[in-house]
Order: structure tokens, then sequence, then C-alpha cells
């Protein structure tokens, strides 16, 4: 496995774009970019669609001061085989779930990652940045679930929070 991953690592920034701490909205503190070869990935995600036996895919990145070395699997018990989604018209639509890793891979991973040290969300920079922005070069955010804040959380008031915890 040590070297399967060493294969991968040419293809990822050795490090984070940036290790500064960065705000990335007001509810959240700080971020890291990501910026790995993403034509990799898809290709690994190519193969695996074409594949019989649904290898796994690998990806492996460096943020928030530590090594991501990932495996993602298939997901085919997401959907049913059959799995239709009807339109707004009544019209009814295959889904195609090759695609499905526990989430979407169109060769830019997004999704949530469970670590020993907490959860960390890894989304496309375009939902946060417009177009050639020059804020960030990287096609991803990182951030940890630490750096999530309510900043409206006082200003929230009212007894049916409470009770329902109660």
């Amino acid at each position: 496995m040590d070297e399967e991953l060493y294969k991968l690592a040419p293809l990822c920034s050795p490090q984070p774009v940036h290790t500064s701490r960065r705000k990335l909205s007001e509810y959240i503190e700080h971020f890291e970019g990501l910026d790995y070869d993403t034509g990799a990935l898809h290709e690994q995600h190519v193969r695996s669609r074409r594949s019989t036996d649904s290898p796994d895919l690998r990806l492996s990145f460096r943020a928030h001061g530590k090594r991501f070395s990932m495996r993602l699997r298939r997901d085919l018990s997401a959907f049913s085989d059959d799995v239709k989604v009807e339109g707004s018209q009544g019209q009814l639509h295959d889904v195609d779930t090759s695609h499905i890793y526990h989430g979407e891979l169109t060769g830019v991973f997004e999704g949530k990652i469970i670590a020993h040290d907490g959860a960390y969300y890894v989304e496309h920079a375009r939902r946060y940045f417009p177009p050639n922005s020059t804020r960030t070069r990287a096609h991803s955010v990182i951030y940890k679930d630490g750096d999530v804040t309510d900043p409206y959380a006082n200003r929230r008031h009212g007894k049916f929070y409470q009770e329902a915890y109660e």
C-alpha cells in the first residue's frame, strides 16, 4: 500500500496552498486551499467505471498540518439497481450511480472526511470565489469542523430550542 501511495504523491501538491489562518466566510473561520491533480483522479474514476471489479480510487494530499491518504470505494448500496428519477413534467430519468463514492466524484473530490482528530469538509472553491479570483488558485477548499461557527447563535432566542433538547 505504501508503494501505491508513493506513486500518487507526485500528483498532489506537497504542501497546502496557504498555511496562515484565512477566513472563508462569516461561518468558516479558517480554510486551506487544495490543488491536487484532478485529471489524474478523474482518470482513476474512468478506469474504475470500465472495470468489472470496481478498483478503489486513491487520493492523497496535505492540509491542516497532516497528510490525508484516502482510498475511496464505490458505493453500490446507495441506490437500487433500477433507480429512476421523475422530472417535474413526469418524465422518468435513469440515474448513473457509477460515480457514487459515498459522495460524487467528477475529478474534484467533495465530501466529509472523518479523522481521529475531527471532521474535515472539502468543497469546490468556486462556491466561495468567482472565476479567475486572485484570493485562491486552488480548485478546492478544506476546513475543519472546529473552524465552523455560527455568528448569529447569540441572537436566537426562544423556548422551542431549549424545550426540544431537555
